[in-house]
């Protein structure tokens, strides 16, 4: 499992692959399910404000301290700066 954790802009944030939420849908079955609590407990003990993600490609989550940043949710493909991210 790879990830990064980074205070950017006074920001505690957690960069990773997956998101660092179980999502009630995906508890029963998810052959990732492990790495996610893994994530989720890095994201709390670490006092993370922020989890930016991938690999949701166009599902979104309600709560937006878990940002994805999977191709399909940028406009045009282009990159997005942190602080827009953080808005």
């Amino acid at each position: 499992m790879i990830y990064l954790i980074q205070n950017i802009l006074g920001k505690q944030i957690l960069f990773s692959h997956f998101p660092a939420k179980i999502i009630d849908e995906e508890v029963d079955h998810d052959r990732y399910e492990n790495e996610k609590i893994e994530l989720a407990k890095l994201y709390h003990t670490n006092k993370c404000e922020y989890n930016i993600h991938g690999h949701l490609h166009s599902k979104k989550m309600s709560d937006k301290r878990y940002i994805n940043v999977s191709l399909e949710q940028l406009i045009d493909m282009q990159p997005i700066k942190i602080k827009e991210l953080l808005k």
